[in-house]
């Protein structure tokens, strides 16, 4: 027991955990007490139309960023012994970011009235859009920043700014809610993420990393890289929150608007608890993985990584469904008490997700970019179709059938590509 609990703490996947545990348990609390503050101060109702913002941005912020953040990272690390490689990769992906920033900025701004309808049904959201496009930018810059420090393996750095961003966001974030209600919600949304930046570039320049943000040389090469990452992240930062419209939408129509909210309700849950996860994946399993060599090298680190993360992540998930009452409770109101007939599925779907996000990051780190977009496509897809038919055919209750069964379907699909891939 002793060597193996050794082993088990000397695993890099397990130390940069217990790096980002401390941002993680913060971001965890910050994030359960808002969707308190939420949940109290708007209700199912404003919880729904707060999931709808969120869902949108991400598309928008996404391709603010041209959608290269992840090749970012992949290609800084991977160019670790070359440093003018590295000052390519950073020059061209600032360049692509302020175009694209610029770009999405003012299609939001001119677009506002229109799609604040579709989005929200309604117009009194509309000049909250047109607030993101003014500050699309700043976030967009920001995150290139992050995944440039992360590239680096700065731990300790990343873990400063997710930490001081954390506390800044809870803050303000509860203070817009309990004065403006669902509108404070969404306000702070969409302007104290992109104000982080002052963070960033604190701790940017206590580690003496500076970038030169007009400088004029391109790289076409890494151009090229990078945007082969990008049509992978556009993909997944489309499809995914698009078909959660759509099913937000579905359980509205078929249903009610509070159900919606109730269904992003413990969709919080599992993105707070599942965050100690994936924020380990995005710091060290990434970079990790693209500098590896060879496939019997690269599915060894996948198994040994599996063989660290889900034993503890199956613990995790038993204890919060037998204090499912509890968390309800504590983090909701008595509104969102039929959230419980979802917790059993939506935990079953967590660890299977997890599950197969271990074995199909190594699609992004090897530049599989087809089989990745393929099969993004295809499952969001299919997702949406089976929350349609299971709820028609079984309820409220349903929603999280569909999330686990997809994530199964998704598991056994990823493990026979990455595995009989030749690479």
């Amino acid at each position: 027991m002793k060597r193996f609990l050794s082993g088990y703490l000397s695993n890099p996947f397990v130390k940069v955990s217990s790096w980002t545990s401390l941002a993680t348990a913060i971001k965890i609390g910050s994030g359960f007490l808002t969707v308190k503050v939420l949940a109290v101060y708007a209700g199912p109702e404003g919880m729904a139309v707060f999931g709808q913002l969120v869902n949108a941005s991400t598309v928008f912020m996404t391709l603010a960023t041209g959608a290269i953040n992840t090749g970012v990272t992949k290609y800084i690390a991977e160019f670790s012994s070359n440093k003018e490689k590295q000052d390519a990769v950073i020059a061209t992906a600032i360049k692509i970011t302020f175009i694209c920033s610029i770009v999405i900025g003012v299609i939001l701004i001119v677009t506002s009235e229109s799609f604040g309808k579709f989005l929200f049904n309604s117009s009194s959201y509309s000049d909250i859009l047109r607030i993101f496009g003014l500050t699309i930018g700043l976030y967009a810059f920001n995150n290139l920043f992050i995944s440039i420090i992360n590239g680096y393996k700065a731990y300790k750095e990343y873990v400063l700014i997710s930490v001081a961003s954390s506390i800044l966001v809870m803050v303000t974030t509860i203070l817009l809610v309990y004065y403006l209600g669902t509108y404070g919600a969404l306000l702070a949304y969409v302007t104290v993420q992109s104000a982080v930046i002052v963070v960033t570039l604190m701790v940017m320049r206590t580690m003496k990393l500076r970038v030169r943000l007009f400088r004029l040389s391109v790289d076409l090469p890494i151009a090229r890289l990078l945007f082969l990452y990008s049509l992978a992240t556009l993909t997944s930062a489309i499809v995914v929150p698009v078909s959660q419209i759509v099913t937000r939408h579905i359980i509205t129509e078929l249903i009610s608007v509070e159900s919606a909210g109730i269904w992003e309700g413990i969709n919080r849950i599992s993105a707070g608890y599942l965050m100690i996860i994936t924020t380990s994946i995005q710091v060290y399993y990434l970079p990790r993985l693209s500098e590896i060599e060879g496939k019997h090298n690269l599915i060894s680190e996948i198994k040994k990584t599996c063989s660290i993360v889900l034993p503890p992540l199956l613990v995790v998930t038993t204890v919060i469904f037998f204090i499912k009452d509890f968390i309800i409770t504590t983090l909701f109101t008595k509104d969102f008490s039929s959230m419980s007939e979802l917790f059993f599925a939506q935990l079953l779907g967590d660890f299977l997700k997890i599950a197969s996000w271990l074995i199909a990051y190594a699609m992004f780190a090897k530049a599989m970019v087809k089989q990745f977009i393929i099969t993004e496509i295809i499952f969001n897809f299919l997702y949406v179709i089976l929350v349609y038919f299971f709820i028609s055919s079984f309820g409220f209750e349903a929603i999280s059938w569909a999330y686990c069964t997809t994530y199964l379907v998704y598991l056994f699909t990823v493990v026979v590509i990455v595995f009989k891939t030749k690479f």
